[in-house]
């Protein structure tokens, strides 16, 4: 059954994370990039024992409620699941969907339950995004065919059930500005300055993680998460010397260090970790105790003027 093309399902419920639900000869199958009315062909990708799951190859007739996704990489980014589907269908559904979840695991036979109350911002409405640094991005069906690859690092989301691939983001409208611009120049500066990004099978690479928060009264935190191992051992002296060459992640380290004031971040926080206990201790100096093949993550905290 998998690979298989299953003709003109309807569309008739939504699932969690923003899957369409539809039936095949009684089985029930959960599809992506769909909303209830849809008639659609589904090609299926993984077949279990009571549902199958799938995605739309083809929509014959779009569903009344069917809108077009405001974001240009909605369908393979993983940050938001619900852009085809009207504002108020979403609220309807969701609200199904805790009523569904008392009854059926709660066994609750009439839940009382208010209406639900909707946000007056559909977009730019989050206040924290953790995004991920990879040496390789994600190459969309457009770019893949294109005579010329436009291969490069990526720093955005993962692809949905891809731990190791990263689409590169353009443009998202989940936080408000200045997360975009941040993490454009976040990008652009590591670019610059030949800082590696993190290889996400092999671990190999420095950057690996971008988290910004901001707050309603426009107080924001930049959070770059940058991950490289040390191969000294506990009471032997350090020779800085040893480490200034540009293959040693030490010397990134350093880099970083005396670059950190021109940039925008001014304050900056050491978290080791024990790869032994994995014990947290906080560090303000770089000379501080480093067991071998330890893990040090560099968080900035930065405040943009």
């Amino acid at each position: 059954m998998k690979g298989k093309i299953l003709g003109r399902l309807e569309v008739i419920d939504m699932a969690d994370e923003g899957r369409a639900v539809c039936r095949f000869e009684g089985m029930v199958v959960f599809v992506t990039k769909a909303v209830p009315g849809d008639i659609v062909d589904v090609l299926v990708k993984k077949k279990h024992k009571t549902y199958f799951e799938g995605e739309v190859v083809k929509l014959h007739h779009p569903s009344p409620m069917r809108i077009t996704p405001f974001c240009k990489h909605f369908g393979t980014c993983g940050g938001c699941k619900w852009q085809y589907l009207e504002y108020a269908a979403q609220l309807d559904y969701k609200q199904k969907q805790v009523l569904d979840a008392m009854i059926r695991l709660g066994k609750f036979e009439e839940p009382p339950m208010l209406p639900i109350v909707g946000s007056p911002d559909t977009r730019y409405y989050r206040n924290k995004l953790d995004f991920s640094f990879a040496d390789r991005k994600w190459l969309t069906r457009e770019e893949f065919e294109q005579k010329e690859l436009l291969d490069g690092p990526a720093l955005g989301f993962h692809i949905p059930g891809m731990f190791d691939k990263v689409l590169d983001l353009q443009e998202c409208f989940l936080q408000p500005a200045p997360s975009d611009a941040i993490r454009m120049e976040v990008k652009k500066y590591a670019l610059e300055n030949n800082l590696t990004f993190i290889n996400l099978r092999n671990r190999g690479g420095m950057l690996r993680s971008l988290i910004i928060r901001n707050t309603l009264k426009g107080d924001l935190m930049v959070i770059v998460m940058i991950y490289t191992v040390l191969l000294y051992s506990i009471g032997q002296e350090q020779n800085i010397n040893e480490y200034n060459h540009p293959n040693n992640q030490l010397f990134w380290v350093q880099f970083l260090l005396l670059n950190c004031y021109n940039s925008p971040f001014f304050y900056l926080l050491l978290i080791y970790r024990d790869s032994y206990n994995d014990n947290i201790q906080n560090h303000r100096h770089i000379d501080a105790p480093i067991l071998d093949m330890s893990m040090l993550y560099w968080y900035y905290y930065c405040h943009l003027i």
